[in-house]
């Protein structure tokens, strides 16, 4: 028994360390990552987390080169976030839970279906070490 609760302490603690790793060295524990991935060449983005504007950006045209990466510190629990380009035309929301380091990436896209009026896609993971948790 004493064992066990060794090796759990262990674990604990290395779980706790990596967090604050992540939490200290990238500036918070929620990470976004905004790139433009259309063929417009400069497009004007809005980002608001829990009604507060965050991001007020022009992001470039282009792929890995115009990634631009903003850390966030927040209070655990339920947020929302919603990105806005083109002045109000194109705008998407999404709610999350923040109790570890969170990695959110939002790409301004072409939609497949209108490739008139672009989009945005997000995807959002826990960071854990190298694994990615959904």
């Amino acid at each position: 028994m004493k064992k066990a609760l060794k090796y759990l302490s262990i674990v604990l603690f290395a779980i706790l360390f990596h967090q604050l790793y992540w939490y200290f060295g990238q500036g918070g524990n929620l990470i976004v990552f905004v790139s433009n991935h259309t063929e417009e060449s400069l497009v004007d983005i809005s980002l608001y987390v829990d009604g507060e504007k965050k991001i007020n950006d022009k992001l470039e045209k282009g792929y890995l080169t115009s990634l631009k990466v903003f850390p966030f510190k927040l209070y655990p629990g339920k947020h929302h976030m919603k990105i806005i380009a083109k002045n109000g035309l194109i705008e998407k929301e999404f709610t999350f839970y923040s109790w570890l380091v969170r990695r959110v990436v939002i790409e301004y896209i072409e939609d497949d279906k209108n490739p008139e009026k672009p989009t945005f896609h997000i995807s959002s993971e826990y960071v854990y070490r190298n694994f990615v948790l959904e």
